[in-house]
């Protein structure tokens, strides 16, 4: 079994597509879902002790920050 290292690297972004698009179309994908699950994690993560508003709450609660503003 191979052993795995990990080695830092600064990148920009143009660098990290570019680099993307070069891999084969499989690990593309696989890329593109590791990303998606580390960003929607880190924004649950984020969001996860936000309160959160019924439609009707969120409604009541627009109208009263436009009549004050």
């Amino acid at each position: 079994m191979a052993e795995m290292i990990t080695i830092p690297v600064e990148l920009d972004v143009e660098q990290l597509v570019h680099a993307i698009q070069r891999l084969p179309v499989t690990q593309q994908r696989e890329v593109s879902y590791a990303l998606e699950d580390l960003f929607f994690g880190l924004l649950i993560a984020e969001t996860e002790n936000d309160e959160m508003f019924s439609r009707e709450a969120a409604m009541a609660y627009v109208k009263r920050v436009e009549a004050i503003t």
